[in-house]
């Protein structure tokens, strides 16, 4: 089976998000205490394509269909295009040190703000090049700046100077 992503949460649970079957849904969460593999069947149809989890515990699912928030066996919410997100085709999702959510897509970046579901966008017009964020292309420096990966290059944005607040 094709895997698209995987995810180890910090309660040491690895999400496997892989391609749907008939009968299996596209995510598969193993439970390592229990050493047991659960298809979560509340989200069938759903191809997984990068993931990450909150410090509240909600698990965000970047798919080519938008993002997806999914907590306790339940989906929360779903943002689109028509929420505000420049595409819905995201590459990789990540928790920025004041809790927003970083959701790299196609066409830019998105910065989402689960308290006030407010969302901004970075493009090119201002000043993330490249575009097209890369899968997993990320890392966070120890002083909160955030380096992305695009079809353009590297950049560095940083949190505390970007005109975007919750």
């Amino acid at each position: 089976d094709r895997i698209n992503s995987l995810y180890c949460d910090p309660s040491g649970d690895v999400w496997i998000g892989t391609e749907p079957k008939s009968d299996r849904p596209g995510l598969i969460r193993y439970i390592t205490a229990e050493q047991d593999f659960i298809p979560v069947n509340a989200l069938k149809g759903v191809i997984p394509k990068c993931m990450v989890m909150d410090r509240r515990g909600i698990l965000y699912i970047g798919t080519g269909e938008g993002l997806i928030g999914f907590r306790n066996d339940s989906v929360l919410f779903r943002l689109t295009t028509d929420h505000g997100l420049i595409s819905d085709n995201i590459n990789l999702i990540l928790e920025g040190p004041d809790g927003s959510i970083y959701i790299g897509t196609n066409e830019g970046l998105n910065r989402y703000f689960p308290e006030t579901t407010r969302i901004y966008s970075y493009t090119e017009r201002n000043g993330f090049t490249g575009i097209e964020a890369k899968p997993g292309a990320f890392h966070v420096t120890k002083e909160g700046k955030i380096w992305f990966g695009t079809a353009s290059g590297a950049i560095q944005l940083d949190p505390e100077k970007l005109y975007s607040k919750g």
